[in-house]
């Protein structure tokens, strides 16, 4: 297990083509950033790719948000029992 410092695409390839096995990575955490999904594709094809937790929740709430509040301002409201 190991923790790569730096936030960006260019950051990630350099590191993989530096590791000594690469074929024997598994998984790779990561946050929703399509350019570390993409690096991670190129460099590490036969990982499997898990979005962290924080981040997947992050972007649960900011959907259900967006439904509550929609909800509240009366658009959509089809369920009787909410009630603004």
């Amino acid at each position: 297990m190991e923790v790569i410092e730096g936030r960006g695409q260019k950051r990630l390839e350099e590191y993989g083509d530096k590791l000594p096995s690469p074929e024997r990575v598994k998984a790779v955490v990561i946050d929703m950033h399509e350019p570390f999904r993409q690096a991670i594709w190129m460099v590490l094809p036969q990982a499997k790719i898990v979005v962290d937790k924080f981040h997947f929740l992050k972007q649960v709430q900011v959907a259900l948000d967006k439904v509550r509040s929609r909800l509240q301002k009366g658009e959509g409201n089809s369920f009787p029992f909410i009630r603004n």
